[in-house]
């Protein structure tokens, strides 16, 4: 009987990290989804419909300027990480310090960042209702 194939959505259950993110995602047998991971489980969410994309690309224009001016960076969903195995991606992003290097441009240090705004979701309602907030209280 052959081993079961390879699988990383399935065999890195739980042990997610960023490299290994940068290693196996995007998945090319998956639609275009949203990956986020918490304490190295990953969550795999659609990408957001017409009304969260219209709600980010407004709140951008009403704030970008604003908050640019303030010394604020803001945009849109980035990889939001709070430790190699936990990563967010919020709908809009403002950050007090851009990223520095190309690694924290890609995963983008909590501690760099000043707000996140989330959108709820009908696909990820749990995570952006509790979850997410959480995570970005404790981390101050």
């Amino acid at each position: 009987m052959a081993a079961p194939a390879f699988d990383p959505l399935i065999d890195f259950d739980g042990l997610w990290t960023t490299k290994l993110a940068e290693r196996f995602l995007p998945d090319p047998r998956m639609p275009a989804v949203r990956y986020e991971c918490v304490n190295g489980r990953l969550v795999v969410s659609p990408t957001a419909g017409y009304g969260n994309s219209w709600g980010e690309a407004k709140l951008l224009r009403l704030i970008g300027d604003s908050g640019e001016a303030a010394g604020f960076h803001v945009c849109g969903p980035v990889n939001l990480t709070f430790n190699p195995g936990t990563w967010i991606q919020p709908d809009v992003t403002v950050l007090h310090t851009p990223p520095r290097t190309d690694a924290e441009d890609t995963w983008v240090p909590v501690s760099l960042c000043a707000m996140v705004v989330e959108f709820v979701s009908p696909g990820s309602r749990r995570q952006d209702l509790m979850d997410k907030p959480a995570l970005c209280a404790r981390a101050g």
